[in-house]
């Protein structure tokens, strides 16, 4: 206490200081930094991919058998052109 002062209030407790990164805050730092640079890549090689061609033909498939036995008729091809 000084000898000719007035006394300091008491202001409360000191301010704490922030603690130094731990290892594990610095680990799970870089593993986001690391994912995002994974995610950011492919990302990057997704839009300039050239996409495959929509229109190309798929290959023909085979008539569907029957069964003239069982009583199935087959389908009629129609070898004509249509009106329209």
């Amino acid at each position: 206490m000084p000898f000719a002062g007035k006394p300091k209030r008491f202001q409360g407790p000191t301010p704490r200081r922030r603690p130094l990164p731990t290892a594990a805050s610095l680990a799970r730092v870089l593993l986001l930094a690391a994912f995002v640079a994974m995610a950011t890549g492919w990302a990057v090689l997704r839009h300039y991919a050239k996409p495959s061609s929509m229109l190309n033909p798929a290959a023909p498939r085979t008539a569907p058998t029957y069964d003239e036995d069982a009583g199935e008729m087959p389908v009629p091809e129609w070898t004509e052109q249509d009106a329209s």
